[in-house]
């Protein structure tokens, strides 16, 4: 594969990670809107929001093989 199929595979990736992750943080999102949350589950909403940043924030241009995504805080 090229360089640019490579970064769209990663891109991919990206992709399926962040949809992961909104698809864990549904019920928390509706229960915080709903103002139903425990402290638990917000804590567990803000760990999943700063993963889904670090994956926003991976860098794969440089080397698309081998993108250091972040470990996916615990559900």
């Amino acid at each position: 594969p090229t360089h640019e199929e490579l970064i769209q595979a990663a891109e991919n990736e990206r992709q399926r990670l962040l949809t992961a992750a909104d698809a864990i943080m549904l019920d928390w999102r509706t229960e915080l809107m709903l103002g139903e949350i425990s402290d638990a589950n917000r804590a567990k909403l803000s760990a999943w929001l700063a993963y889904k940043n670090e994956v926003k924030e991976a860098d794969v241009t440089i080397d698309p093989e081998n993108v250091n995504w972040p470990v996916p805080p615990e559900v």
